[in-house]
């Protein structure tokens, strides 16, 4: 499998069934970004409402980086996303979720939940619309 079109073979389906209740909730009421937003009361639940448009964004900006550029920092894990195959969905979400924490400086654990919901995207979207950022509230949950 090309190191680009390992997201071909996931079901977003499959992957808005393994997002948390209340996210799932949260996405249903306010559009995937205001569900992105919950990612401040993962990572630091005392934080202002301002702090968790800056990780959301800040995640985004890294799963991007990842899927939309050629950027080195992520050649090795777009290697074993290329060469997953059929595992691709299990391995994908602790994969992504590894690199983009070491890169930002957090746990994988608190943004795989967030990391499941840009996969939904660019699966959903497409990989142009993806990297545009066109449409992504546009996005309903099933």
């Amino acid at each position: 499998m090309s190191e680009d079109r390992w997201w071909r073979s996931l079901d977003p389906e499959v992957l808005a069934g393994e997002l948390p209740p209340e996210l799932m909730t949260r996405w249903k009421i306010v559009g995937i970004d205001g569900a992105g937003s919950l990612l401040t009361e993962y990572l630091d639940p005392g934080a202002s409402r301002m702090a968790g448009t800056t990780y959301w964004t800040e995640l985004k900006r890294e799963f991007r980086a990842l899927v939309c550029t050629e950027d080195e920092k992520y050649a090795d894990v777009r290697r074993s996303l290329g060469s997953a195959g059929a595992e691709a969905r299990v391995i994908a979400v602790a994969v992504i979720s590894a690199a983009i924490g070491a890169e930002l400086g957090f746990a994988a654990g608190a943004l795989a939940p967030f990391c499941l919901l840009c996969l939904i995207a660019l699966v959903r979207l497409g990989k142009e619309a993806f990297c545009t950022d066109r449409g992504w509230d546009d996005l309903e949950p099933k």
